[in-house]
């Protein structure tokens, strides 16, 4: 003979009910705003006639947006760190597992792009080796090195923490001027 057991309605507030979890946080946001550039970026880049490809002439567009000569190793070297099967060519998905990570991939580019004609870059590339204040590079990151390498001097005499640039260079400048 079975034993029966009698079933009682569970109520939706019980703990044997699985709620819904909500996971709309501040880094799926940040993660998704950077999806959105990473993608952004490719499109601004890609071949008219295939989509899923940025080709010699985006490259040219590319290379000359950051201000590297084509003549030079800089194309060579970012192919080879993007992992690129082709020369000339990037796929959609050699930008965007290039993209990923990318804190690595700022500091790839700031040292083949900019290390060589700002002096301050291999300052700022020992700050983030030594201190790590940072997992990724932000948009307004991204946006500021540029305008921080063509206007601020090595010794940072011109650098003015009160202006608008991002809490991340302050620190770098706290740091380089505890070093000095």
């Amino acid at each position: 003979m079975t034993v029966k057991r009698k079933v009682s309605a569970i109520e939706p507030s019980s703990p044997l009910v699985p709620r819904k979890l909500k996971y709309s946080s501040k880094k799926t946001t940040e993660q998704n705003k950077f999806a959105k550039f990473r993608q952004t970026t490719f499109d601004k880049y890609k071949d008219t006639d295939n989509a899923d490809i940025i080709g010699p002439d985006g490259c040219q567009v590319f290379f000359s947006d950051i201000g590297v000569s084509l003549e030079s190793i800089v194309p060579i070297l970012l192919a080879w760190k993007m992992n690129c099967a082709r020369m000339g060519y990037i796929t959609i998905e050699e930008w965007s597992k290039f993209m990923k990570d990318s804190k690595q991939v700022a500091v790839a580019l700031w040292q083949v792009i900019l290390a060589d004609k700002y002096p301050i870059i291999k300052s700022f590339m020992q700050f983030i080796e030594e201190k790590k204040p940072i997992k990724v590079i932000n948009k307004d990151q991204w946006a500021s090195m540029l305008d921080l390498c063509k206007t601020i001097p090595e010794d940072l005499s011109g650098y003015d923490s009160v202006s608008s640039w991002p809490v991340l260079f302050d620190h770098f400048a706290e740091w380089k001027k505890e070093g000095l």
